[in-house]
């Protein structure tokens, strides 16, 4: 897929996965815009709205101002947190709270304005929501992960849905990145196995170099990029790109 007259928006861009794909897509000519509590990124072609995604009330007010008329928008929601590791009735309800908003209703409001804008109607709208295994496999620890997850999937299934009898004006994937050497990898090993049980077998992934790179996986994700959005299912895995 030719990117050149693409406008791309990524949220989470100062780190992991996210700052690589908004890199990679300035490698292939795209116009890139991020969203994020901060920005690394210096690029001619790289903008940037400082927003903390965890509070609703800062994407409401959020506007998007593109004067060029592209062929192609794509916005991918890629920001989110684990939270506390722990069981559940040791969460605090801040952090219940901040970790729904960033990895559930976040996604949801980008998208809702995403496909509200009115920049050129003919363009081609793509949404990829960053998911995770665990949106289908629970894990002691993690309710919060887990259950924001699988809720996002579940709104991306509705919205392919919708899609496909013509009631959504986008081409939308629940995509699963696969287990990425990120700072959330550096977090879950960092806690307690009796907060988590599966502890060491993330241990295992780090020791054993099983853990990808978030620039490789970038990299799957923007040479199968079309690909990822033909498939009659609402979901797919890197994985099946390796």
């Amino acid at each position: 897929m030719d990117f050149s007259n693409s406008l791309v928006i990524i949220s989470g861009t100062s780190r992991g996965l996210g700052n690589s794909l908004a890199n990679g897509f300035l490698k292939e000519g795209a116009d890139v815009h991020g969203l994020g509590r901060s920005s690394t990124i210096e690029h001619p072609n790289y903008s940037h709205s400082s927003i903390d995604l965890s509070v609703p009330e800062n994407i409401s007010k959020l506007e998007f101002e593109f004067e060029k008329e592209y062929e192609s928008l794509i916005l991918i929601n890629n920001a989110g947190r684990l939270g506390k590791v722990a069981s559940f009735k040791d969460l605090e309800e801040e952090g219940i709270i901040q970790t729904a908003n960033l990895n559930f209703l976040a996604p949801i409001l980008l998208t809702k304005k995403f496909l509200d804008l009115d920049c050129n109607r003919s363009a081609q709208k793509y949404v990829m929501n960053i998911g995770s295994g665990a949106a289908y496999n629970e894990y002691d620890g993690w309710s919060m992960y887990c259950s924001t997850k699988a809720g996002l999937s579940m709104f991306s299934r509705t919205v392919h849905l919708e899609s496909k009898m013509g009631k959504a004006n986008c081409k939308i994937v629940d995509l699963s990145p696969g287990i990425i050497d990120t700072g959330m990898q550096d977090e879950i090993r960092s806690r307690k196995a009796s907060d988590f049980s599966q502890l060491e077998r993330f241990v295992e992934y780090k020791q054993n170099g099983d853990l990808q790179s978030a620039d490789y996986t970038s990299e799957l994700i923007i040479s199968n990029f079309e690909g990822l959005f033909k498939k009659e299912s609402f979901s797919d895995s890197v994985r099946n790109y390796k």
